[in-house]
């Protein structure tokens, strides 16, 4: 098994929060309520990997699906610490 690192955050009513990971479901956490955050899609007027967040309506546009991946991961990172 690879060794990945999963920020865990807990907000203030006691729910634990992350980002998905394939891990978690060998993680004894108890029943997982998971809610799409973030989508990722290629627009082909623009030629661009689009990044849309769910609850915002925000997108910022890539020029390639890894820039794309790993701008929301750092996005939807920070917004959890807040």
């Amino acid at each position: 098994m690879p060794n990945v690192n999963i920020n865990i955050y807990i907000n203030q009513k006691g729910d634990i929060e992350c980002l998905y990971n394939d891990l978690l479901l060998n993680a004894s956490l108890g029943k997982l309520d998971i809610v799409r955050a973030s989508t990722i899609e290629f627009d082909g007027e623009s030629q661009q990997w689009v990044v849309y967040i769910i609850e915002s309506g925000f997108c910022k546009s890539f020029p390639s699906r890894k820039e794309a991946v790993d701008w929301e991961v750092h996005f939807l990172e920070s917004e959890m610490e807040k």
